[in-house]
């Protein structure tokens, strides 16, 4: 999995479970979105493909695997 969606599907998985609580506050001394000119569309596509999940249109590893493919071709685009 991408190094980003890793980290971004930590922190939303953090935000959904019962003890998210305590991970939630361990990021609040970390930078958690990349300083980059995709930020944006990287956010989007994740909570985009997290929706798809949660509504079962997607299996959970079909979304990631979705989001992983489009953060890809976006860091790519971008010249990263």
């Amino acid at each position: 999995m991408h190094p980003i969606a890793d980290l971004v599907l930590t922190f939303v998985v953090s935000l959904l479970c019962e003890n998210g609580q305590k991970l939630n506050e361990s990021f609040q001394y970390m930078q958690l979105w990349p300083n980059t000119t995709v930020t944006s569309q990287i956010i989007l596509t994740l909570a985009q493909e997290a929706s798809n999940a949660l509504a079962q249109i997607k299996t959970p590893q079909q979304a990631l695997d979705d989001a992983n493919r489009e953060i890809e071709q976006l860091q790519i685009q971008a010249g990263y």
